[in-house]
């Protein structure tokens, strides 16, 4: 059992759970570095296509309090925990792309008059995904996004683990 640190995580917390998005199944990677840095990677399983970010304690808890609904970093870590294995139905994951995203904001803009329309963006944003945790309870329900840009040269490490996981897929068939 790993060791409790001072933000009430778990010291290396480190963690990689499979899920499907939309018909495409994914690895969802996620670690604390420090106990002050969130790093999440994602992988799609099919092609090996990789998003990465990294979030700082500040940028998490920033993010948090925008949304309405703060969360210290701590329990923000064990609602993306809960979320991957999916033993919490309060809090769940999605992955969206640039599209996606900008799709619901278009419902969201007809539905309020007051918002405008804003240009969709071209290039490098249309390749982002967006890890969306949402935390719903009875009267309430929260988006906290989380950007993860396209990695274009994956690292040796992460290559390395993708030969190791498919060999295991391999030998278990």
């Amino acid at each position: 059992m790993a060791a409790a640190d001072q933000w009430g995580g778990v010291n290396g917390l480190d963690m990689s759970e499979e899920l499907e998005f939309r018909g495409m199944e994914y690895i969802i990677s996620v670690s604390v570095a420090d106990g002050q840095m969130l790093v999440v990677d994602v992988e799609q399983k099919d092609d090996g296509a990789r998003w990465h970010g990294e979030f700082s304690s500040n940028y998490i808890e920033e993010v948090t309090t925008k949304t309405g609904n703060f969360k210290k970093f701590a329990k923000f870590v064990h609602m993306i925990r809960d979320s991957l294995k999916q033993n919490n139905q309060s809090v769940f994951v999605d992955l969206l792309t640039y599209s996606d995203l900008e799709m619901l904001r278009s419902r969201q803009t007809r539905k309020s008059a007051s918002a405008s329309a804003q240009p969709a963006a071209a290039g490098k944003t249309n390749n982002k995904r967006y890890l969306i945790l949402t935390y719903q309870v009875e009267y309430d329900r929260v988006h906290y996004p989380l950007p993860l840009t396209y990695v274009e040269e994956p690292p040796t490490a992460a290559l390395k683990a993708t030969i190791r996981r498919l060999r295991a897929e391999l030998s278990a068939a």
